[in-house]
């Protein structure tokens, strides 16, 4: 679909992984340093050129990232500090690869002191992954707290440490990652507002994981793409306002004026070439003046809408912000739908209409 990005959920995003491993990659670690390779390439900016970083590292494969990270920063030649702090005794298979690659990484145990993160301009966390399902605790638990003390830029690798990746997260043993940057998806959890106090901003980037394997995937999840852009169609120098469409808002009650002002708004701003409210007779003064651009029509109910009007002229109507759930009001929603035959856009308390009047969905 046109703009549309699935979102993955770990287990499919593991699924993605393997198959890309296994027709592409042909090994994990193979892809682990591409998804490096974009992480530093992402960062690599001019406006970090001259900080300290310290990259914290986990046991697992985010700490394996972290690694690789840290030894293509250096070859970058940026000032890089690697910590692995040993969660577990073993570490993973692609890791311990990376970690036999450096020759400076700090290691600090559950019984040493922690570092003390004063002297670096830049924290780069990749302490765990995606693989979190619980809340954090312990050991793990003391670094996330510590480097939220240190009150230092954070930039997350494919997810903030302690974050649950497909749902909320309720402990406070979250990395706060001032820019956490995701492996070819975003994540779900960063889509939910619950988690917005754990990240300031998130971006993803393509790390070679195979589209049409992903496109392929079943979910019920998407993310509305900034390159719609690209599929905006460009307009006719010699065209007009009759070119684009009428469209009809039905919306507004006594005190619910506010909806059908915001709902003509932002059908003026979604690029018809018309716009007609029509709302209770109350309202004509609030709606000429907030949205002049419109045109407008009134019942003749002062507080709520009981009058049936000729739809059959326009090209779409969108019907439901602050009508209110009145006897009267389900007449008229009733007659409304009977007599539209064009596209509609039912929102807000005409879906509250039918959710008490099921006879409705028959129109």
């Amino acid at each position: 679909m046109i703009g549309l990005k699935k979102i993955m959920n770990v287990s499919q995003t593991r699924e993605a992984d393997k198959h890309s491993i296994d027709t592409k990659y042909k090994s994990s670690w193979a892809l682990m340093e591409n998804a490096a390779n974009s992480f530093v390439n992402e960062i690599a900016k001019d406006e970090i050129k001259n900080s300290k970083i310290v990259v914290v590292c986990g046991t697992g494969n985010n700490g394996g990232d972290g690694l690789a990270i840290s030894r293509l920063l250096v070859e970058k030649g940026f000032d890089v500090d690697p910590i692995l702090f040993k969660f577990k005794e073993t570490l993973s298979e692609d890791c311990s690869r990376n970690f036999k690659k450096l020759v400076n990484v700090k290691i600090i145990g559950p019984d040493d002191q922690l570092p003390d993160y004063k002297n670096y301009d830049l924290i780069i966390d990749a302490l765990i992954g995606t693989g979190m399902n619980n809340s954090a605790q312990g050991f793990l638990a003391r670094v996330i707290e510590s480097i939220n003390h240190a009150k230092k830029m954070v930039y997350s690798v494919d997810i903030p440490s302690g974050l649950v990746c497909d749902s909320i997260s309720e402990s406070n043993y979250v990395v706060y990652a001032d820019l956490a940057i995701s492996f070819q998806r975003p994540k779900l959890c960063f889509l939910l507002p619950e988690n917005g106090r754990f990240i300031r901003q998130w971006k993803y980037i393509d790390i070679g994981l195979s589209e049409e394997y992903i496109q392929n995937i079943p979910t019920n999840t998407y993310l509305l793409d900034k390159d719609i852009a690209k599929h905006v169609r460009t307009r006719n120098r010699f065209s007009h306002k009759g070119t684009y469409g009428h469209a009809l808002i039905i919306a507004g009650s006594y005190g619910k004026m506010g909806a059908a002002v915001l709902c003509t708004k932002a059908c003026l701003r979604s690029g018809v070439g018309l716009v007609t409210a029509y709302i209770p007779k109350s309202g004509y003064e609030i709606l000429q003046i907030s949205a002049p651009e419109s045109m407008c029509q009134t019942d003749e109910d002062s507080y709520v809408l009981s009058q049936t009007t000729d739809i059959s002229h326009y090209d779409a109507v969108g019907i439901g912000p602050g009508i209110g759930t009145e006897s009267i009001t389900t007449s008229f929603l009733k007659n409304t739908l009977k007599n539209g035959k064009q596209n509609m856009v039912l929102d807000a308390d005409a879906l509250n209409l039918i959710s008490n009047k099921k006879e409705l969905l028959r129109y």
